[in-house]
């Protein structure tokens, strides 16, 4: 596998290349010691040079840390003529999510205003590699009298309702961040996101005279470590107990999000009639199906289950 730092200098080149200035290049803190990684996602018309400090901080806390630009972000001009729509971003936030998961064990996102709307997206639709989500004032109410005076805010409206309606399906641990005077993302916000998000292991911090400045404001070393105490809090395994009737099988195993479906590496016993397992899962929702004699996947009968993307059922466990 290819040195992860070798292929950040060739996306810092590309991005000198168009032009933006060695402070707002993408940067990665990263050792391979390092079990835990952190995506850090700036927010509208910005660049990862507001996070630096905040990432520092972090990759100091025992976290590796990308900032990746998001689409479009590196030519303003080209942003603020609607050439880049928000999927742009999210689909760039996701390929870096997708990148970063070949050198960490699980990835927490960190995103700030526009960049934790997609945070809050990336926690809904990419479970499969996102183990929780850190929103640093990010919108999630769309204001119906608002109108959006250029065609890139008018994308981050959209971003925002996208959000607005689709929270209730995150669950992932979470935490919502955000000062209670905030000027531009008012601080209900917060307070409805932290409401409709579905996660078990959720928390809301409200801090007092920073504005919109949270996450590179003078209070950016208590915010590390506020990041930090809730992703070692959220990441503490739990005892979850897997049990399934026997009909005479020769085989069972477990499956699901928690060992990335592999179909024979966590078995289960059977006692007295009953195949069972215990597995220390971290807080949250996690999906699986049982592997009968290493061929036939089934639901759990006695858990509850949703549909896939893929229309298929998988049993869900929730944990914490």
């Amino acid at each position: 596998m290819k040195n992860p730092l070798e292929t950040l200098e060739g996306w810092r080149e590309h991005y000198r290349l168009q032009g933006l200035a060695e402070s707002d290049l993408p940067f990665l803190y990263y050792q391979p010691d390092l079990a835990t990684g952190l995506l850090l996602l700036h927010g509208s018309a910005a660049t990862p040079c507001n996070h630096r400090a905040l990432g520092q901080l972090l990759f100091g806390q025992g976290f590796s840390v990308l900032a990746p630009v998001l689409a479009g972000h590196e030519n303003p001009a080209q942003l603020q003529s609607g050439a880049i729509s928000w999927q742009d971003c999210y689909h760039s936030a996701e390929e870096a999510l997708d990148w970063l998961s070949q050198y960490v064990q699980r990835i927490f996102v960190v995103g700030s205003s526009f960049g934790g709307s997609l945070a809050y997206l990336l926690g809904i639709h990419r479970s499969d590699r996102v183990s929780g989500v850190i929103a640093l004032s990010a919108p999630s109410l769309n204001s119906g009298r608002y109108r959006p005076p250029t065609p890139w805010m008018h994308q981050v409206t959209a971003c925002t309702s996208e959000v607005e309606h689709t929270l209730h399906r995150l669950e992932v641990p979470t935490l919502v961040m955000h000062g209670a005077d905030d000027p531009a993302v008012k601080v209900k916000n917060a307070l409805y996101a932290f409401e409709q998000i579905a996660a078990p292991c959720k928390k809301l911090l409200l801090y007092q005279g920073m504005g919109h400045s949270l996450g590179f404001g003078f209070n950016t070393p208590e915010v590390a470590g506020d990041i930090a105490g809730f992703i070692r809090r959220s990441w503490e395994p739990i005892p979850s107990r897997f049990s399934l009737a026997d009909a005479d099988f020769e085989s069972v195993y477990l499956a699901g999000e928690f060992n990335r479906w592999e179909a024979h590496s966590l078995p289960l016993k059977k006692e007295k009639g009953v195949w069972t397992r215990l597995l220390e899962l971290p807080p949250g929702v996690h999906q699986y199906k049982f592997v009968i004699d290493g061929k036939n996947w089934v639901l759990d009968p006695e858990a509850d289950s949703v549909l896939t993307p893929y229309a298929e059922r998988n049993s869900v466990i929730r944990v914490g």
